[in-house]
């Protein structure tokens, strides 16, 4: 199954005997039909315009838009990735071997310490994140650690 899945519209087809059958929408006969979903109370997922048709019945059980949603939720995803890297490149990390300190560059996750060449994993357990500065994400840092 194949699914151009829209803002607004989607369509699908099956892949048949090596050829492509496109879905029609059952209520309307179009190939495309609304990105919208409904869950009825006995489960039942509804798409759609049968989901259209029931949203005004109970409307917390309806969704459409969800592609818009899913991009707001990636994008909020990145952002707070970079904000994590940003946040690093401002740590720095004390060598567990020799206990001299290390500046973390951008979104290094190891490195070999710069004075004594042991290698450290920004991950592992046995170090010490020191900040120059106090940022709102030091606690999501050593959350991940």
């Amino acid at each position: 199954m194949g699914v151009d899945f829209g803002t607004c519209y989607s369509s699908a087809a099956l892949l048949i005997d090596s050829t492509p059958r496109p879905i029609k929408e059952p209520l309307k006969q179009g190939y495309s039909f609304p990105s919208s979903i409904y869950l009825t109370e006995e489960g039942e997922i509804l798409v759609g315009q049968a989901a259209e048709n029931k949203r005004q019945k109970n409307p917390q059980r309806y969704r459409n838009e969800f592609k818009r949603k899913i991009e707001a939720e990636l994008k909020r995803k990145d952002m707070e990735e970079k904000e994590r890297q940003l946040s690093l490149s401002n740590a720095k990390i004390r060598c567990y071997s020799c206990g001299r300190i290390n500046a973390v560059m951008g979104d290094e996750t190891a490195f070999s310490c710069r004075h004594c060449g042991t290698n450290i994993n920004v991950a592992a357990r046995n170090k010490e994140l020191i900040f120059d500065e106090p940022t709102s994400f030091l606690k999501k840092i050593l959350d991940l650690l």
